[in-house]
């Protein structure tokens, strides 16, 4: 630009970076009450911090400079200082949200400890302070492995819930939630929580997202599972009756498992042979 466009003296030219300064002001609160929104959304500090969506911005800032003729370097340098204090912020409200639901979550335990003593042991908790089951699966070798990227909290077992079990299960990269199998008594039903899982449902595959759920009645004879083919982790809600004497098959395994009477199960080749 020419010292013409804004005006015949370095005053003139101030008072123009003056009112520019103010138009980059109100967009800095703008954007800083994004970043205060943003903030109730992330899950943990590294989250906040996020250095591949920096990497994006910065990337994406460099490009827009050399189309609006900016120098690139210094919107860069601009950027990355801004970024660096808007995460500062960011971290602070992240602590703070924290903190606050920390409180809540004990004042409601309180709260409903006084209420009745009755329900004394069962008030209501994260799920994720649950621990992991420390049985990792009761399949026998070589199908246990297989499930090895597989973690489960048995929320309704802690709650001593007897008619139907409440499962949260995590999956990392390139895990499955069971072999593909099918039950003879016992409905089960799946809802996503986090990550893109594919449901294989017989011969057909769909890949399900957060807020995706699919129910499967007993004995309908289609066997299904869970697997994880994405790179992120999949988290998800997995609720199945208790209903006694089920049998479940594994069409693709070598495998048979049949509920006993004490509810334990136990596992067998196809033809019946124990393993």
């Amino acid at each position: 630009m020419s010292t013409a466009e804004h005006g015949h003296s370095i005053e003139e030219i101030r008072a123009s970076i003056d009112q520019v300064d103010r138009e980059i002001m109100a967009l800095l609160a703008q954007r800083g009450c994004l970043v205060h929104q943003a903030a109730r959304f992330k899950k943990t500090a590294d989250d906040v911090k996020a250095p591949q969506r920096v990497a994006q911005v910065i990337a994406r800032v460099r490009a827009l400079s050399e189309e609006m003729g900016a120098d690139p370097i210094v919107a860069e340098r601009v950027y990355r200082a801004m970024i660096s204090a808007f995460i500062d912020a960011e971290l602070a409200e992240y602590a703070l949200l924290a903190d606050d639901a920390t409180l809540d979550r004990s004042n409601q335990r309180q709260e409903y400890a006084s209420e009745d003593s009755s329900i004394k042991g069962f008030t209501p908790i994260p799920a994720q302070s649950i621990p992991p089951s420390a049985t990792k699966t009761n399949y026998p070798p070589p199908f246990a492995e297989l499930v090895e990227g597989r973690m489960k909290r048995k929320l309704g077992d802690h709650f001593g819930l007897s008619h139907f079990g409440v499962n949260l299960t995590q999956l990392a990269s390139g895990a499955i939630s069971a072999l593909l199998h099918h039950h003879s008594r016992q409905d089960e039903f799946i809802y996503v929580l986090q990550g893109a899982p594919t449901l294989v449902l017989g011969e057909k595959e769909y890949r399900l997202n957060p807020g995706d759920c699919m129910g499967f009645p007993a004995d309908a004879g289609v066997p299904h599972h869970l697997v994880n083919r994405s790179g992120e982790e999949v988290l998800y809600l997995e609720i199945g009756d208790r209903s006694v004497g089920d049998v479940v098959e594994y069409p693709r395994d070598d495998l048979k498992a049949m509920q006993l009477a004490d509810g334990e199960w136990a596992f067998t080749h196809r033809d019946g042979r124990s393993f």
